[in-house]
């Protein structure tokens, strides 16, 4: 008498939730990027006038930074601390913020440039 272990075959419905979950991720990720794509839009072309000291607006730079990096638009994200930069010179995390989004681009000498003034 000999006995025989089946191995049981992993059922398919796994891989198909994987892939559902993954579509459904990517679809919840575009739709925040296409959110915060209108939400400048509109910032961009509102014609109120704010009061807003350097340092506030230079934290609203410095936010928007963030949510572009994250996003992987690098570029769009260096020009924001760019302008923070120039409102408020003093704050070192911009600086270095700034040296991320360079690295993440390639651009090594920038980053160490900017590196070295934070």
């Amino acid at each position: 008498m000999s006995l025989v272990w089946k191995q049981r075959k992993k059922p398919k419905v796994i891989a198909s939730l994987v892939e559902e979950f993954a579509a459904d991720a990517d679809a919840q990720e575009e739709r925040e990027l296409d959110a915060l794509e209108d939400w400048m839009r509109k910032q961009a072309t509102h014609n109120v006038l704010t009061l807003e000291d350097g340092s506030t607006l230079s934290k609203r730079r410095h936010d928007e930074a963030c949510v572009l990096a994250e996003a992987g638009r690098f570029q769009e994200a260096i020009s924001r601390l760019q302008e923070a930069i120039e409102l408020t010179p003093d704050r070192a995390v911009l600086y270095e913020l700034q040296a991320q989004c360079f690295m993440e681009e390639g651009e090594m000498f920038q980053a160490i440039v900017v590196a070295e003034k934070a």
